[in-house]
């Protein structure tokens, strides 16, 4: 029970510090960032609804995993994320 603990802990503080330092970078070079997701190959209209909310889940999620009673819904919606993320990754890979 206690190694269950060391590692929602761990999972807990690395999300921060990931979810952390990548709202830093965005927030940083905002006009990258917004070049950057304009380049995807999203609808428009998607795309202006990805340049505001990714931002937004990345300070939810932070709140989600301060937030005691909430860390483990926080785990789990940053584990979501990141398994979107690489499957959006594995789909846009160049096709040989």
């Amino acid at each position: 029970m206690k190694q269950r603990k060391y590692i929602t802990t761990v999972a807990q503080y690395a999300f921060i510090l990931l979810w952390g330092g990548t709202i830093s970078l965005k927030v940083w070079s905002w006009q990258e960032t917004k070049g950057e997701i304009q380049m995807q190959q999203f609808p428009s209209w998607l795309t202006e609804l990805v340049i505001w909310t990714l931002p937004l889940a990345y300070v939810l999620l932070i709140g989600l995993l301060i937030y005691k009673p909430t860390v483990k819904i926080g785990i789990k919606l940053s584990t979501l994320l990141i398994s979107v993320f690489t499957l959006y990754l594995l789909a846009e890979l160049p096709k040989y």
